[in-house]
């Protein structure tokens, strides 16, 4: 059963880079424009091999309760040269389940580039976003309290009452993405851009 099952990983990944070899996604050197993707699979894959070793022993599986009270507003996800700004707005659909819009925002022209709507199972919160040229990444978020990293640890962002907000991004088809933590610079969702860094 087991041997089945690797033969059928294989396949499948085979398959995976396969097509990713016959449909070639542009490269996006410096700021991404209208007609190159947001994030298409090679900017997130350029962040997920310049990521390293992620630095930070993110306790996954011990999730905190999602944090609907605080969420709402504009979050910073930054690492190295790569930079955007995501709005989140926490919405009840018709049968009074909590859901959140997302937004992504470039932050040197306020410009909107994806969005999507995020839903929440075992405290992770998961949207499918798509920018206005219809390119299709997948984004999660999740919370852990501060007291789960060691202190030795070192994380530009700081923990909001008391937890760190986790963003991760993936290519729509793949599987490992990269995990940011996030900070808020806004519990305004009109604030969406920084004259400076």
């Amino acid at each position: 059963m087991k041997t089945l099952i690797l033969t059928l990983l294989i396949a499948l990944v085979s398959v995976g880079v396969a097509s990713a070899r016959f449909h070639p996604v542009p490269n996006m050197p410096g700021k991404p424009s209208d007609s190159a993707p947001v994030f298409a699979s090679s900017a997130v894959e350029s962040l997920i091999q310049n990521s390293g070793d992620d630095l930070v022993p993110w306790p996954w599986g011990s999730e905190m309760p999602f944090p609907w009270f605080f969420v709402q507003g504009v979050w910073m996800a930054e690492k190295g040269d790569f930079r955007t700004f995501f709005a989140f707005r926490v919405v009840k659909d018709k049968n009074d389940i909590r859901q959140l819009q997302v937004q992504q925002i470039d932050p040197e022209s306020c410009e909107l580039k994806a969005s999507g709507v995020a839903i929440e199972t075992n405290n992770i919160v998961r949207a499918q976003m798509t920018s206005s040229n219809g390119s299709v990444y997948r984004l999660s978020l999740r919370s852990f309290s501060e007291k789960s990293i060691p202190s030795s640890t070192l994380i530009s962002q700081r923990p909001i009452y008391g937890q760190y907000v986790v963003l991760s991004l993936f290519p729509f088809d793949r599987v490992d993405g990269v995990h940011l933590p996030i900070q808020q610079i806004s519990t305004q969702l009109n604030y969406k851009c920084l004259v400076e860094r």
